[in-house]
């Protein structure tokens, strides 16, 4: 199982990016990457990509230098015997051969002295120093150590030896009483402070040759020492910045020179090409093998290996040295195996440092298996050996636990301690063990969060793979070399697919896979990320860590990915962080893409449902009793073992069901929350023709905490009935168009109604039709309590508004409903009961809806206040719905009418006027010309044209025609366009009514710049500064075309609409048509299909998936799992079948005796027929080759000449 980590991705500064990559000449990624290294200066990023051995500081310039040279040059003048006392990490061997080699080209007596780790330990020591001293040496000069020596120094001061002392450690408080180079005495910022001990060596060795040779010929010999300086400055660790950078950049040069002998040798066993070598080969193929002398051998084998002049020596020297490292390598996997033993054996969630102690274990290599550890189990490690009855460890660290401070806080159960943050050394007694185990796990418990035992990985930024290749992987390479404060560049590609993956390598442990990243294919490689197989196995999208890198293989030269680490697409970054508001919109965008009737049911007073689970335990001899109005009472079970969101229904004592799993799993929360339910039984079903008894529920909600409540509806409704109708006016204009102003005509039309007129306005696209009739619904709800009917030509247009006006009449207490033929029965029940009892404010529908349920709306004819019509020129078609609007008017008693459209001339007004009894006509001839139509239909690349659309920094909405293409045609840009990332969003209508207003919030206030959407992010939301709107797909009708280009630029600037929609669209159109508007004849196949399979199968039981395949066996066209429930409402109008729920399983019973029906007779057809005329209509129009008509419907309206 894989290590879960962080991903911490660098915040990038567009602005910065931009400006650096203009200036520079370079890419923005190169940009963002010099940025995320703080080099965001442009003297400082030049310095970085161009700097050359020219820039390096003159020796003479630090403080030391001089006076170590005058003394250095006395000793060879006067034959002293020098001695180079160095480190035995290969920092300090390769600053004592660089020195070494100097001395003996300038004529000195020097020979080199490196401490044995084991017995001698780091630094200088007197014993070494009275060793030294008996053999009369004269100057001692160290490399990489002496810094801290001050004892040791006056000491040997003592036995005549004179010190020089290079090094790079932090000093102490005391600085030796000798000759000091050190960088970190210097008290400014300079290029060269960060350098590792061979380099402040070779500042040393640079002023020599200068001083003695000559300032041109001593450089050049200095340069020719580069090798050993990049050598040991990668194998410390360093930071690969200022002066260091260099140093390593061009070092590297020299050793791919192939002159040092005993490099070469190394490079041969190591099996590294010389000729390319970089700095990850270097830091672990090269280094490990000299560290490994000093760790379990002769430290001194080294510096021999890199002083080498014979060919047979140096070979003999680097077999040796590979040797020891293969011999460390099997210490280190001994060690490593039995650790990882103890540690399967401990608790770590009460253990959080992993202590562990073995007699048995080689005191060179704990810190490297504790390093390994660390890797593994991401928790502070301590390995500890005995020697000479005393406990010695290696500790290594995380970030968030300082391993130094941490031993300080134990110091009196330790015999001594050293180190830093995240490494130290240690010793102690046996009896003291326990004890400071104890210690420091209380230690790490009150200082360490669950987010910090979690590992992190750093990742420079996100990056399209379609845009990266051989050009870029090259600039890249300029931030080479690699290594601390300069780490390779990581990057991040989202939602990969993976095509195929495998293990390869010893015992399978690595991972080789292939992913398709748009239309290209990459190969990438997971050293050691076999444990992510699962994640690549699952078939779902990845996120992917990697470096990029070339691989060369039969001749062939290709990029590939060296994979870092792995996740599902799903999973946020950081686990341990609340996720930010967009990117959770994106995380948990698939599960928001089918519709879900229960996703605002918290904010509902009260609902109709359905039990479920009413055959299980004897429940049907209890229900067939069930009386209309029992009380019921809703039980959570948080312990179900099925479902940890059930809510069980009971009467009494007596359990007799469930409700419904979708519905439980969002009401369980304001149950868990302590809001209140009461319910009673609306209708027991069934119980005929050997069909199971049902249980309707009426379910009302007790105690509220939601401020869209019915009854904090009807308090701020109270409040407002008690205002002036001045007062209410402004506060519904406030609610309305803000801080806004009715346009004249608004105005003329509102006052026209208010008169008492039926009112035909004809208003052109953006000019605030919407508003005139919203205004007077409202102020009839809340003066008169009068219910307002608005008729739109759509059923999406009616799911559209609906979401819209509910949240914008809330704040006046009113209350919105829909009602369409989607709806099934129990929300039509609903429905017409609250319409009944008075708790509907304003209607929302189709002419079909209306005049077929025009009995029902009869109902409340005398409550009625305003019935609009939009679209009204439909009244002038074959629309049957339409059509039957005047009779429905006149039955409803003729409340009073608006009708509305931006598309009636003379013939069509008038039939308009005719029919609806139309007292006044207004009209709006406003021309919107600031609106230019962009033809680009039939475009071959449309994510290509919106990104190039998104580079321009102007505000965009792109109109698709699904909620899956919103989602994934944002998620595809956001992933392809990292730069422009924050600045993309989605919206549609499956959206919860909180997400879907954070969205709205970000795009007005200028948090987002591109949204794609549906149409739901239409009529209702009015932003004025959309400089953009792209028709991506064809639209359905001419009204919904109007309504959705006339988003563009309402504030009277110039805007564009872009048509980029094609010949294919109309292929996918009338698909989506097939499968919500059937025929007849297709209806008939799909009922006589039903019926033969209920010959066997009674009641149906298949999934719409299921039955989407059997229609595929009787090739019966527009079936899709998704359609299904529609196709079978429509027998459900036709009481041709009856659909039951029983627990998790959707029962279809037939209705083998029912006469013939007239398909006409079900809203759901009917409204379906009529969305396809609709679309026929808008057709005739999409694809004219002059598109000039295309644009004057949106910037013009059409009125009778003669007004």
């Amino acid at each position: 199982m894989a290590l879960r980590k962080i991903w911490q991705i660098r915040e990038k500064n567009k602005d910065k990016t931009e400006y650096l990559a203009k200036e520079m000449g370079i890419s923005k990624v190169l940009a963002q990457l010099l940025i995320n290294r703080g080099l965001e200066d442009l003297e400082k990023a030049e310095y970085f990509l161009k700097g050359n051995l020219d820039n390096l500081t003159s020796p003479f310039e630090i403080a030391g230098v001089r006076p170590a040279i005058e003394r250095v040059r006395k000793a060879i003048h006067d034959k002293e015997k020098i001695v180079i006392y160095g480190d035995y990490d290969v920092d300090g061997i390769a600053g004592t051969s660089l020195l070494v080699e100097t001395l003996k080209i300038l004529g000195a007596r020097v020979d080199f002295y490196i401490p044995d780790r084991l017995e001698e330990g780091y630094g200088l020591n007197l014993a070494a120093l009275q060793q030294l001293a008996t053999e009369k040496v004269d100057l001692v000069i160290t490399v990489d150590c002496g810094i801290a020596s001050h004892l040791e120094i006056s000491k040997g001061q003592e036995l005549g030896l004179e010190f020089i002392v290079t090094d790079h450690h932090l000093p102490s408080e005391e600085l030796p009483p000798c000759i000091v180079i050190n960088p970190t005495l210097e008290k400014k910022e300079v290029n060269w402070q960060g350098l590792a001990g061979v380099g402040v060596a070779f500042k040393l060795v640079q002023g020599l040759l200068e001083d003695i040779l000559g300032s041109s010929l001593g450089r050049k010999k200095a340069f020719e020492f580069l090798d050993l300086v990049a050598l040991g400055t990668i194998a410390d660790i360093v930071p690969l910045k200022g002066e260091n950078r260099i140093l390593v950049k061009y070092g590297l040069v020299e050793m791919a020179k192939g002159k040092r002998l005993g490099i070469n040798k190394l490079c041969e066993v190591s099996k590294i090409n010389l000729q390319t070598i970089a700095a990850g080969q270097v830091g672990f193929g090269l280094a490990p093998r000299l560290n490994a002398s000093g760790r379990i051998g002769n430290p001194g084998l080294g510096v021999q290996l890199l002083l080498s002049q014979q060919e047979k020596e140096a070979e003999e020297i680097a077999l040796k040295l590979n040797s020891e490292n293969q011999n460390r390598q099997s210490i280190e996997a001994k060690i490593t195996q039995d650790a990882i033993h103890m540690v399967e054996n401990m608790d770590l969630d009460k253990e959080q440092c992993i202590i562990l102690m073995s007699p048995d274990w080689h005191p060179g290599v704990i810190g490297i298996v504790a390093s390994r550890l660390v890797e593994k189990y991401y928790r502070p490690t301590i390995l500890l050996t005995i020697a000479n009855g005393v406990l010695k460890g290696s500790g290594r660290s995380i970030p968030g636990f300082h391993l130094y401070e941490a031993l300080s806080h134990c110091q009196n159960l330790l015999e001594n301690f050293g180190g830093h943050s995240q490494a130290a050394g240690l010793s102690l007694t046996p009896e003291n063990l326990a004890a400071f185990r104890t210690k420091i796990n209380r230690l790490a418990s009150s200082i360490l969060k669950e987010e910090d035992l979690i590992p992190a990985i750093l990742l420079d930024g996100e990056i399209n793979l379609e845009e990266v290749n051989f050009q870029l992987l090259e600039e890249i390479s300029q931030l080479e070399p690699f290594g601390a404060s300069n780490p390779e560049p990581l990057l991040a590609y989202r939602r990969g697919e993976i095509k195929d993956y495998r293990q390869v390598g010893n015992g399978g442990k690595h991972l080789k896979l292939r992913v398709k990243a748009g239309d290209s294919y990459w190969d990438g490689i997971g050293f050691n990320l076999a444990s992510h197989l699962e994640i690549v196995a699952s078939q779902e999208p990845v996120d992917l860590a990697f470096a990029l890198d070339k691989n060369h293989w039969q001749g062939k030269t290709e990029l590939q990915l060296i994979l870092k680490d792995l996740k599902p697409y799903k999973e946020a970054d950081n686990p341990q962080k609340t996720v930010g508001f967009l990117d959770r919109l994106f995380i948990e965008g698939e599960k928001y893409l089918h519709d879900d009737p229960y996703r605002d049911i918290n904010e509902k007073d009260s609902f109709y449902t359905k039990i479920v689970g009413v055959t299980f335990e004897e429940r049907q001899d209890f229900i067939k009793n069930l009386v209309e109005g029992a009380k019921v009472n809703l039980i959570r079970e948080p312990e179900n073992t099925f479902d940890p969101f059930a809510i069980a229904v009971y009467v009494d004592t007596l359990k007799i069901g469930y409700l419904k799993k979708e519905l439980a799993h969002h009401l369980s929360k304001s149950l868990d929350e302590g809001i209140e339910y009461t319910g009673r039984v609306s209708q027991v079903t069934g119980g005929q023709n050997e069909k199971n008894y049902g249980v309707n529920l009426f379910i009302k909600k007790v105690s509220v905490d939601n401020e869209q409540s019915l009854a904090q509806l009807r308090v701020k409704r109270e409040k407002f009935s008690q205002l002036s109708p001045l007062e209410i006016k402004a506060h519904i204009k406030e609610c309305l168009i803000g801080s806004n102003d009715y346009r004249p005509k608004q105005l003329e039309a509102i006052a026209s109604l208010e008169a008492g007129y039926n009112t035909l306005a004809i208003f052109g696209t953006g000019r605030g039709k919407s508003a005139v009739f919203q205004t007077r619904s409202a102020f009839l709800a809340l003066t008169q309590r009068r219910v307002s009917i608005i008729v739109y030509p759509l059923r999406a247009l009616v799911n559209d508004q609906y979401l819209t006006l509910k949240s914008k009449f809330a704040p006046l207490g009113l209350t919105v409903y829909k009602g369409t033929g989607s709806l099934e029965r129990e929300e039509r029940l609903e429905f017409f009961t609250q319409l009944k009892e008075g708790q509907i404010d304003i209607v929302l529908t189709t002419p079909e809806f209306l005049s077929c349920n025009r009995e029902k709306f009869g109902l409340i004819r005398d409550k009625l206040g305003l019935l609009v019509i939009d679209e009204c020129h439909h009244l002038v078609s074959r629309r049957s719905g339409y059509k039957q609007l005047p009779q429905t008017i006149s039955y409803l008693g003729n409340p009073r009418v608006l009708a509305v459209t931006a598309t009636a001339n003379d013939e069509v007004s008038e039939q308009i006027i005719r029919k609806l009894g139309i007292e006044k006509l207004i009209i709006d001839k406003h021309v919107r010309e600031n609106l230019q139509l962009i033809d680009s239909r039939f475009c071959n690349d449309k994510i290509g044209y919106i990104k190039k659309l998104l580079t321009t920094g102007e505000r965009i909405v792109v109109y698709v025609n699904s909620r899956k293409v919103a989602y994934s045609l944002a998620a595809d840009l956001r992933r392809d366009m990292p730069f422009y990332k924050e600045c993309i969003g989605y919206y549609h209508g499956g959206l919860s009514s909180e997400d879907r207003l954070g969205v709205e919030y970000l795009f007005r206030e200028g948090g987002l710049q591109l949204i794609v959407t549906t149409s739901a992010f239409g009529e209702g939301i009015d932003i004025p500064d959309i400089q953009n709107v792209v028709i991506y797909h064809l639209s359905f009708s001419t009204s919904e075309y109007n309504q959705l280009a006339g988003r563009a630029g309402r504030n009277g600037q110039p805007a564009k609409i872009h048509l980029i929609y094609g010949k294919k669209d109309k292929d996918l159109n009338e698909l989506i048509l097939a499968g919500l508007a059937p025929n007849r004849e297709q209806m008939g196949k799909f009922y006589l299909m039903l019926k033969k399979i209920a010959e066997k199968n009674h009641p149906i039981t298949f999934s719409n998936k299921e039955i989407a395949e059997w229609a595929k066996v009787y090739k019966i066209p527009g079936v899709m799992d998704k359609t299904v429930s529609h196709w079978l409402g429509i027998l459900d109008d036709l009481n041709l079948i009856e659909k039951e729920v029983n627990g998790n399983k959707r029962l279809i019973w037939m209705n083998f005796n029912a006469k013939k029906v007239d398909l006409k007779d079900s809203i759901r057809y009917v409204e379906g027929m009529d969305e396809n005329s609709l679309y026929e209509e808008f057709l005739s129009l999409a694809y004219l080759k002059d598109p000039r008509p295309l644009e004057e419907i949106i910037k013009r309206p059409i009125y009778p000449l003669k007004y």
